[in-house]
């Protein structure tokens, strides 16, 4: 009897010309059959599926870091990442002439939320902020810092825009390798759409599933918490 081993290795990738390519079998069309216009199509198409991505909520994978923001006195609005999607976790950071820092968490707020507030150029230690969702992002805080803390920073993580997909054979995803198989017939679907129409809705279904199973896979282990604020209540 013959005893099979694993392969001890865990670095299986898959290019996006791969992907292409099995995308493109999955709705009978195959390799010597794909034409320049199939090329063209699918190119945006991937595009199309990333973006698609990004939209539909927070991925670990694409959670990053931002670069500390140095708050000025009386400044309140700053410049964010081109590809930042959406702030998450912010936090005011005082430093303590140690070196270390003193983190406060701020909370998010809407354009409504802003627009609301009398005096928005009230200057003291930050502890809401403003997402502006535009082209170019920009981050703006209430109350407007007042320089009470000298060199202190606004620390924030961001959901970061997926990469650009370039067909090209040395090229991967912008992707961990548990969501190749959601992307890979994402857009198996969208090619079938324009391509093998008579199954769009199998595959659309099937890229839903797909979706959906990696999804429900992206998370933090750890305890949930739920704790009602009582403070405008406890005001006098």
């Amino acid at each position: 009897m013959v005893t099979l081993s694993p392969s001890g290795t865990y670095g299986w990738q898959i290019s996006n010309a791969d992907i292409v390519l099995e995308a493109f079998d999955r709705i009978g069309i195959r390799g010597p059959a794909i034409t320049d216009a199939h090329m063209q199509s699918v190119g945006r198409s991937f595009n199309y599926e990333m973006q698609t991505a990004a939209n539909r909520g927070v991925t670990l994978f694409s959670v990053q870091q931002g670069t500390p923001i140095t708050l000025v006195q009386g400044t309140a609005t700053y410049s964010l990442p081109a590809n930042c999607v959406q702030m998450l976790d912010t936090y005011y950071s005082i430093p303590n002439g140690d070196g270390t820092y003193t983190d406060r968490i701020m909370l998010p707020m809407t354009r409504t939320d802003y627009a609301q507030i009398p005096n928005k150029a009230t200057q003291a230690p930050p502890n809401r902020y403003w997402f502006q969702r535009t082209l170019a992002p920009q981050v703006t805080t209430w109350q407007v810092y007042d320089g009470s803390s000298p060199g202190a920073l606004m620390n924030y993580f961001f959901l970061s825009q997926f990469q650009d997909v370039d067909i090209v054979g040395s090229e991967g995803p912008d992707l961990v390798n548990r969501f190749l198989e959601a992307i890979t017939q994402g857009v198996t679907a969208r090619l079938a759409q324009k391509w093998a129409r008579p199954l769009f809705e199998i595959e659309a279904g099937l890229a839903k599933a797909a979706w959906d199973e990696a999804a429900s896979e992206d998370r933090e282990q750890g305890p949930l918490r739920i704790s009602p604020n009582f403070s405008r209540y406890n005001r006098r």
